[in-house]
């Protein structure tokens, strides 16, 4: 994959990846919000980096660390390095 940074881009790579893992939670026949609460494993509510890289894994998409923060960073609205589930109960 493409490096996520600070780029043009960057946005647009976010977008497609989290579209790509909506779809691979579809296709193992689970929702999203029930697929966080599974991948939220000391359930706080939100997602680490080492638990998002779990559950990517898991989906089958291997990312390197690096990746992996920046995606962290990409989609976490209050900068406390955690991912949280959409009001919805959703994945961002």
């Amino acid at each position: 994959m493409t490096s996520l940074s600070n780029s043009p881009t960057c946005d647009l790579l976010t977008k497609a990846l989290v579209a790509r893992v909506r779809a691979l939670i579809e296709a193992k026949g689970l929702y999203s919000a029930d697929a966080f609460r599974v991948f939220d494993a000391d359930r706080t509510g939100t997602l680490s980096s080492s638990e998002l890289a779990g559950a990517l894994a898991w989906l089958g998409l291997h990312l390197p660390p690096a990746d992996i923060h920046e995606l962290v960073r990409s989609i976490d609205t209050d900068h406390d390095g955690m991912v949280r589930r959409a009001p919805s109960g959703a994945l961002p």
